[in-house]
């Protein structure tokens, strides 16, 4: 049976929610959510690791994420009916063109992190590599985060080092 998580919500009023109330699903069939979506992923990772990036970009990127039957596509976790979390699934995610599928920008709102949402949204990210007919997802981390080891211990692998805009990134792998 599942046990309730108690979170701080924006407002500091602590909520507990269930992992079964986490529902997950493709970008493309919540476009009027692209620009929060996109807000996540820039909150989360491309103000901090791609300076120089506008909101903007980050919602004409994701635009291109409008995807259920190709390649890129992002997951989107909702409580509520409220983005908490997105992953987005790759052909490339800008280094080593002779490694496919990326799994990419795994960003979950903090006041939603350590409740194992983001390892929901790699599982589903992982199906869906998989429904595609692949049998390897590959994904970096940039070292300096930390985020390896958490990657590490839902069994990834490193496979090699990289850099990504100037930031050295560790390569991981993992079976789908």
């Amino acid at each position: 049976m599942a046990t309730g998580i108690e979170i701080m919500h924006p407002h500091n009023t602590p909520q507990t929610i269930q992992l079964n109330d986490i529902a997950i699903d493709i970008l493309k069939y919540h476009p009027k959510l692209l620009p929060e979506v996109a807000k996540i992923a820039y909150e989360g990772i491309g103000k901090i690791w791609i300076p120089g990036m506008q909101l903007e970009h980050a919602i004409e990127r994701y635009e291109k994420h409008l995807n259920d039957s190709s390649l890129p596509l992002t997951m989107v976790a909702f409580y509520k009916n409220t983005p908490v979390g997105i992953c987005s699934l790759r052909t490339n995610d800008g280094i080593r063109p002779d490694l496919t599928p990326w799994l990419g920008s795994l960003v979950v709102r903090p006041e939603y992190q350590r409740l194992g949402i983001g390892k929901i949204l790699i599982d589903a990210v992982k199906q869906k590599a998989q429904d595609f007919g692949f049998n390897k997802l590959f994904l970096f981390a940039f070292d300096a985060a930390g985020t390896a080891n958490y990657y590490s211990n839902l069994g990834w692998e490193i496979i090699g080092l990289d850099s990504f805009k100037d930031h050295k990134v560790i390569v991981m792998k993992t079976m789908c």
